[in-house]
């Protein structure tokens, strides 16, 4: 298992299950003294209920005195609108609608600071690519989504 700032071994692990087969299995990790070796969950996100289950059980594990860090691994869609969705009903995806991009996302979050690393998912005649890593740290009080704010920042 990683250490605690191994994230490269993360992001290494994300690109290789989606270079697979063109999808990431969601999952979680969870580092810190309650979990050691550190712990990797894979995450149920088939409907709203089990994205809602899912997040509510991660964060009573994050929440665990001495955990350090949450890492998650997600496919996710970012620029959905309104017109999109229509675009969705239409065409039966959100792929090709215009403004939206679909990534993946790995979240780590740190007591202080969430640092998001993302990679566009490129869908194209048949091939489907992922791109570079892009880094970008979000403060705490910046940061918002189902699977962001799971550890106690006080502990």
């Amino acid at each position: 298992m990683p250490k605690l700032v191994d994230i490269e071994f993360i992001l290494r692990g994300a690109r290789a299950n989606f270079n697979a087969d063109g999808r990431l299995a969601p999952v979680a990790f969870i580092f810190g003294a309650p979990f050691e070796p550190p712990i990797m969950l894979g995450l149920q996100l088939g409907s709203v209920e089990d994205k809602e289950r899912t997040a509510c059980g991660l964060r009573a594990l994050a929440q665990k005195p001495g955990t350090r860090m949450v890492a998650t691994a997600t496919e996710q869609w970012v620029g959905v609108t309104q017109a999109s969705h229509r675009y969705a009903r239409r065409h039966g995806t959100l792929a090709g609608a215009p403004g939206v991009r679909e990534l993946v996302c790995v979240a780590v979050e740190r007591p202080k600071e969430i640092t998001m690393h993302t990679a566009e998912i490129v869908r194209a005649g048949g091939v489907t690519l992922l791109g570079p890593w892009e880094q970008t740290i979000v403060p705490r009080s910046e940061a918002s989504g189902l699977f962001i704010g799971l550890l106690d920042p006080e502990a």
